[in-house]
């Protein structure tokens, strides 16, 4: 990602880590694909017989998710105690997490990057410190097309490791360029586009937090912050933190923030 700013230079080198992609195998035989609702053999990090890269066979995302829970409840617990801070150094590291429990458990033969990876290391960055955002560029240049992304409530780690990095994402993939802002900021970062040559206007939020207003079209973001139906993910913890992100495997949480883009997509259209 490309830094014209003053964006904490641990951004790209935090996306850098992440990275997984492995080189192209072609199977002597694929496997079949699994489905929802049949019997597994269950492969949990407690039990005797785990073993660590998964076992030879396709799971449907259902089951998937549950293995990635396990490794994720068994190894890296959500913090008891309602601390702030022991929230967003859990909730900043869980992207990384993630891709390494993936790894280990679903096998090192598949993509597991997380959307800022995969999608986001292009998007040029730059602040708005009158506004405490800042403004993700996709890699194709600013256009016409804008959008505020109102952070939920995630302390300055999370932030710069967990939201931001699916807000580059969503620029890149949408061609959309994105403010990303406080949700107290929302009337300013929207004057802020106001200001600019946009036809298009969206709010990219949890339908709750995005308020009353008819300025732009409002994008659901549900998905990326607590379980939605036609999605293979889980509330973290006892559900106390489900409105700061869920636990999915990388695949599941690229899908949703394609789907998220496409949504963005057509309200430009």
């Amino acid at each position: 990602m490309t830094d014209s700013g003053t964006t904490t230079p641990d951004f790209a080198a935090a996306q850098q880590r992440m990275r997984h992609v492995p080189e192209p195998v072609q199977p002597e035989a694929p496997l079949p694909a699994g489905e929802s609702g049949a019997a597994y053999p269950v492969n949990e990090q407690h039990l005797e017989d785990f073993q660590v890269g998964g076992v030879e066979r396709s799971l449907p995302p259902e089951e998937q998710l549950a293995q990635i829970v396990s490794y994720m409840e068994n190894s890296y617990p959500v913090p008891d105690s309602p601390d702030a801070d022991a929230l967003d150094r859990y909730l900043a590291a869980l992207p990384d997490r993630l891709t390494h429990a993936a790894m280990l458990m679903l096998g090192s033969g598949l993509d597991h990057t997380m959307p800022g990876v995969a999608y986001g290391m292009n998007v040029d960055v730059r602040e708005l410190p009158e506004l405490g955002a800042c403004v993700f560029t996709p890699s194709t240049g600013a256009n016409e097309r804008w959008a505020v992304a109102l952070n939920p409530g995630f302390g300055p780690r999370a932030t710069e490791h967990h939201w931001r990095p699916m807000v580059a994402a969503l620029a890149e993939l949408s061609g959309t360029a994105i403010v990303e802002a406080p949700a107290g900021a929302i009337e300013a970062a929207l004057g802020f586009i106001a200001e600019q040559p946009a036809t298009t206007r969206a709010i990219i939020a949890e339908q709750h937090s995005a308020g009353d207003t008819d300025r732009a079209t409002r994008i659901d973001a549900a998905p990326l912050f607590s379980p939605c139906p036609g999605y293979a993910t889980a509330a973290i913890g006892d559900g106390s933190a489900e409105s700061f992100g869920v636990i999915a495997t990388p695949e599941e949480y690229r899908r949703i923030v394609r789907d998220l883009a496409d949504q963005l997509r057509v309200a430009g259209s």
